[in-house]
């Protein structure tokens, strides 16, 4: 809800740290970068340099419970 397509991508205006993400998610920091570390793997998100946003692929976001 917080995020804009730009293109087949899902554009966050803003970072989250780490252990904010692991904070919403119920987990730990350390197997929150774990988790991050596999998703940008897997080219299902893309943290560009030098700007404050995330872009998030269309199959994660399509799938998230809240897509809709």
């Amino acid at each position: 809800r917080l995020g804009r397509r730009c293109g087949p991508w899902c554009d966050l205006p803003f970072r989250l740290t780490h252990e904010r993400i692991g904070e919403l998610i119920g987990t730990t920091r350390v197997t929150t970068t774990r988790l991050i570390s596999r998703i940008r793997a897997a080219d299902l998100m893309q943290v560009p340099s030098g700007e404050t946003s995330l872009r998030l692929a269309p199959a994660l976001v399509d799938g998230a419970p809240l897509a809709a």
